[in-house]
């Protein structure tokens, strides 16, 4: 059975999975977001931390935010990272929709590689995110 705990940056910080996993995932963002920026930022009424076991083995890690928008408060999967994905991402998607009702969010948004579409077909995209590094062009 799968748990998320949710998990103090000091927790996350002595966890060396963890770390790792949320760093995975900050890699897939392109640098947009570190972990260490996650951790020295953390303001508990705007973020948490998630730290996702299997007995007592870490497995993977998250990082949500909740942002007041125009659509109402929004709960945000920023950075994700875990082994075997696929055998908790039920679970997962569970999780996602009881948090978010919890902190009465109106709305979730999962940030990620198109991927993930397989295990959240409920999710529509609403944006597509272009990048450059300027070293690169010739203009």
């Amino acid at each position: 059975m799968v748990k998320f705990e949710i998990s103090t940056p000091e927790q996350i910080k002595n966890d060396h999975l963890a770390i790792r996993f949320l760093e995975s995932g900050a890699k897939g963002f392109g640098g947009i977001l570190s972990v260490n920026k996650a951790l020295d930022g953390f303001n508990p009424s705007q973020a948490a931390f998630i730290i996702v076991k299997h007995g007592s083995e870490t497995i993977g890690a998250i990082y949500l935010t909740f942002t007041q928008q125009e659509v109402g408060k929004v709960m945000s999967s920023v950075l994700l990272g875990g082994n075997n994905f696929s055998e908790w991402s039920k679970e997962l998607s569970d999780f996602y929709y009881q948090i978010a009702k919890e902190n009465y969010c109106d709305e979730f948004m999962l940030m990620g590689r198109k991927g993930f579409k397989k295990y959240f077909p409920e999710l529509c995209e609403v944006a597509t995110v272009f990048r450059v590094k300027l070293t690169n062009v010739n203009k």
